[in-house]
């Protein structure tokens, strides 16, 4: 692959990531922890096949059903939207995919032929090293283009090979035809292992396939 198509694809894909009693004279009794303590959260089975509800991602013009228990968050009100997960059993637990608009600059038109180019380049990218290139794909959701990339930030012979613990990097680009050009919205998982994406991989990408313009019934939901 030429330098400047890698650097391209790269770009495209970088997402920046985010980390972000009184006393008395008579002593009380002790606190009942049962009525403080954490209910347990949904089961895998609850959050897949219970009820969700169409999410503004703001961000974008676009419009994805998750869990009940799913909303917007913007970490201090600023630029930078997610939308936030409290219930992914474990090992996950809470789960952020930031949503960010990509700017396609004025020297480059992205029309069909440019999102093949890009397709093209990931797909080689796979071929080349299969081990931790997992997932390399362009998919057709309610007339919007998703492609996703799933890569792990390390080396293998066979995707088996990772370590659980091994981080990667999950992006899905949405493009939004309008007209002959499209409009580029970044879906990034953050924070994600291989473990983690073996395990929630179906549940996460069965959100990110409702991503739609209409927000009476985005694609793909339930």
């Amino acid at each position: 692959m030429k330098v400047m198509e890698r650097m391209e694809l790269a770009a495209m894909l970088a997402i920046v990531a985010w980390v972000v009693t009184a006393g008395c004279d008579k002593p009380s009794p002790p606190p009942d922890i049962s009525a403080t303590a954490t209910p347990p959260g949904p089961t895998t089975e609850a959050l897949v096949n219970g009820p969700r509800h169409s999410v503004n991602l703001e961000a974008a013009p676009l419009y994805v059903r998750a869990p009940m228990s799913w909303e917007i968050k913007r970490p201090g009100n600023g630029s930078i939207v997610f939308l936030h997960g409290p219930d992914v059993p474990a090992p996950h637990g809470d789960v952020d995919i930031q949503v960010s608009r990509i700017p396609v600059p004025a020297s480059m038109t992205l029309d069909q032929a440019r999102i093949q180019t890009l397709i093209a380049a990931a797909k080689k990218e796979m071929e080349q090293s299969p081990g931790d290139h997992l997932v390399a794909e362009l998919r057709n959701v309610g007339g919007l283009q998703l492609l996703e990339t799933v890569t792990a930030d390390a080396a293998a012979t066979r995707p088996s090979d990772l370590p659980a613990a091994t981080t990667c990097t999950w992006n899905t680009l949405v493009f939004i035809p309008r007209g002959a050009k499209f409009d580029e919205i970044s879906l990034s998982v953050l924070g994600m292992t291989v473990g983690q994406y073996n395990q929630d991989a179906d549940f996460l990408r069965s959100i990110i396939n409702s991503v739609s313009e209409d927000s009476s019934s985005p694609a793909g939901g339930t």
